[in-house]
């Protein structure tokens, strides 16, 4: 019964490791107001930014051709240098040849934690 129970675990991981899930990103005191920080996740790289005093997160690739995207603190948006596709602060597009917003991702501050919710 171990035996079977180790495969089943092998072909099929829990859904934590498939990138479902909560993760715990980093302290919440990482982030200032206006900042915005890229983390590698194994789901695929997030941003999480604190504007207007509140936590927000996105997928850290642009929704055009895949690119990675930064936060920019001087202009309060979100850039990407591939095709010069420019994201507002809550993920929408400004500018820029991407017809989609960025993929919204949730997230909390748990226990001065911030915790995303992947997946």
């Amino acid at each position: 019964m171990a035996l079977l129970l180790g495969v089943c675990a092998a072909v099929w991981p829990p859904s934590r490791v498939r990138g479902g899930g909560s993760i715990d990103v980093a302290p919440s005191e990482d982030l200032k107001e206006g900042d915005g920080v890229v983390y590698p996740l194994e789901s695929g790289p997030i941003l999480i930014m604190r504007n207007d005093g509140e936590l927000r997160a996105f997928s850290a690739i642009c929704t055009h051709l895949s690119c990675p995207v930064k936060w920019r603190k001087d202009s309060l948006d979100i850039y990407c240098a591939c095709h010069g596709a420019v994201f507002n602060a809550r993920g929408e597009k400004l500018k820029g040849p991407t017809a989609a917003p960025l993929e919204k991702i949730p997230v909390k501050e748990i226990g001065g934690r911030m915790i995303a919710q992947i997946g």
